[in-house]
């Protein structure tokens, strides 16, 4: 098995275990994880959150994972985008989005998430 970044390891940990940002696998169709959006057939790529969890009762969540010592604003930029995809592509409603943080001592964990409404 090859090297997995700090990032892909608390990606595969928050996938596997949504209930510690408080999101429940038994009310998810399915989710897109580190999805390429090209709008208009571009081929220069939009920012795109990390995972869009989409609900079967016709609503979605984007969400956007960074390390616990992360100070930047991208991550807004990256749930926009997602929420735009939601709303415009899937034709679903959207009404938060979540930012979650991975523990770099422990890349495997997350341990905290912020919500974001619109």
């Amino acid at each position: 098995m090859g090297h997995k970044s700090h990032h892909t390891l608390a990606l595969d940990d928050l996938v596997t275990h949504l209930q510690k940002i408080d999101e429940y696998p038994d009310n998810i169709e399915w989710i897109m994880r580190e999805g390429i959006w090209t709008p208009h057939r571009n081929t220069s790529y939009s920012v795109f959150p990390d995972l869009i969890l989409v609900y079967k009762d016709r609503h979605a969540i984007p969400v956007e994972l960074k390390s616990a010592g992360y100070s930047g604003k991208h991550h807004l930029e990256q749930l926009r985008a997602g929420r735009d995809f939601i709303l415009n592509q899937l034709q679903l409603d959207c009404d938060y989005g979540k930012i979650s943080r991975y523990d770099t001592r422990k890349p495997y964990l997350v341990n905290e998430f912020k919500t974001i409404q619109w």
